[in-house]
Parts: structure tokens; C-alpha cells; sequence
């Protein structure tokens, strides 16, 4: 919920207010569109997570969502900015933190 305030209130001071006059330049924008980026990955991660638990809660594999990321890796095009203009974290970074949380999952 926390996070979710953060989001709305960068996104709340990017678009109006003295700190739009003061960000209106390139740079400015640039910098607006990293903050709104990182939280989109952040719950794009999150999201992942609560698939897999409620995957498993459901009876299903909670590992499929690697499955399916590995499938879409090769799809991937990673720009020479690394993906920091992106809304989804790479594939690499979903399947690492995906694996991370199963082997911290209770009931695999």
C-alpha cells in the first residue's frame, strides 16, 4: 500500500505543480520517466510473486511463471540503456527473483 501512495504521488508531482515548471527540460522528463519506470518493475516483480503463490494455493505448478519466462527470454531485446526505460523487468531478473522466492516458499 505504501508503495502504491510513492507511485501515485511522484506521478501526482510530475504532472502538476512547481516541480513541473522546475522539470519541464529534457533531463527533467527523463528523470520522471525513471521514477514511474521503477516502480512499474517493481510491481511487475511483485506480481510475479503473488501469481506463484496463488498458483500454488490453486494446485498448480508455482514454477511455471519460470517456465514461461524462459520461453520469452529469447524474445528479449535489451537495449545498451539495460532496460531502464522499460515497464518489465528482463526476463533474467523475473526468473532470478522468482526462483528466490519459491526456495523461501513453504509449501513447494
Amino acid at each position: 500500500m505504501e508503495r502504491m501512495l510513492k507511485n501515485a504521488l511522484i506521478k501526482a508531482v510530475s504532472r502538476g505543480g512547481h516541480f513541473q515548471a522546475a522539470a519541464t527540460g529534457t533531463m527533467g522528463q527523463i528523470g520522471i520517466g525513471f521514477l514511474e519506470k521503477a516502480y512499474s518493475q517493481e510491481n511487475e516483480l511483485r506480481a510475479d510473486t503473488l501469481a506463484a503463490r496463488l498458483s500454488a494455493t490453486a494446485g498448480y505448478d508455482p514454477a511455471a511463471g519460470i517456465d514461461l519466462f524462459l520461453a520469452l527470454q529469447p524474445l528479449e531485446k535489451e537495449s545498451f540503456l539495460g532496460g531502464y526505460f522499460s515497464t518489465h523487468p528482463a526476463c533474467r531478473v523475473r526468473i532470478m527473483q522468482l526462483r528466490q522466492f519459491l526456495r523461501a516458499f513453504p509449501d513447494k
